[in-house]
């Protein structure tokens, strides 16, 4: 193969290398998650929880809240930790800008910090699959 062949040979690989990231990139780039939660509240009040966001394609929306820290995989949290799904788990969602909210929540019979995991997790894709997007929030029950 002459030079000049291995040089177009190169650029080639290169330019499918930059376009195959450059796809992945967008893909993930477009899909977000936010989760919102009172930051502080008495713990005998009643709260919700809500979920918004935009997916890319048709995903699950999987929220629940646990005493520790979120995980980045929706299965290292199941793995880790033992929380408790909310009413928005395996919700159907997207493509496109999507909203939900939880049903009335309540605090504990004593205070203290749950965290919020969110997912959105693409339909037909291992659960162990990295998500689309995550999100997350806390509240402080005092």
């Amino acid at each position: 193969m002459t030079w000049i062949r291995q040089v177009r040979r190169g650029a080639a690989i290169g330019a499918i290398a930059l376009a195959a990231l450059g796809a992945s990139a967008a893909s993930a780039s477009g899909a977000s998650l936010k989760i919102k939660a009172p930051s502080s509240i008495n713990r005998n009040k009643d709260y919700k929880v809500k979920a918004s966001g935009v997916a890319d394609h048709a995903d699950y929306l999987i929220v629940f809240f646990q005493h520790v820290p979120c995980q980045p995989h929706y299965a290292d949290d199941q793995r880790v930790a033992s929380g408790w799904l909310i009413h928005m788990n395996f919700k159907k969602v997207g493509p496109g800008s999507f909203s939900a909210k939880s049903v009335k929540l309540r605090g504990g019979s004593r205070g203290g910090t749950v965290t919020y995991c969110g997912y959105l997790q693409r339909r037909g894709q291992s659960i162990d699959s990295g998500p689309e997007a995550f999100g997350q929030g806390h509240t402080n029950f005092t």
